[in-house]
């Protein structure tokens, strides 16, 4: 065992509720500067993660539910995806 393995701590895994409480209070941060539209896709992702679905959240997925993307959506011709999770990740 590494030092690094004994000073693990386990922490409790939160509740479904928690997780979307928690996400509500992000959403209406005001200090959150977010499109409507990066609002809807993180909360799509984790909706759909709480759910149990998250093998099915493929960019394709995501562009027609949440981008109104049609049944011919071209992740290569169309980034609205990559763009969205992009400004996402980039919160600080």
């Amino acid at each position: 065992m590494t030092i690094a393995e004994s000073e693990k701590i386990d922490v409790p895994k939160p509740s479904k509720k928690q997780v979307r409480e928690q996400l509500h209070r992000i959403l209406k941060s005001p200090s959150l500067d977010l499109p409507s539209r990066a609002r809807r896709f993180l909360e799509f992702l984790v909706n759909e993660t709480l759910a149990g679905r998250e093998d099915c959240l493929k960019g394709r997925t995501i562009a027609q539910v949440i981008f109104a993307r049609g049944l011919s959506f071209d992740p290569n011709s169309d980034p609205c995806v990559r763009t969205e999770a992009g400004r996402i990740v980039s919160i600080r």
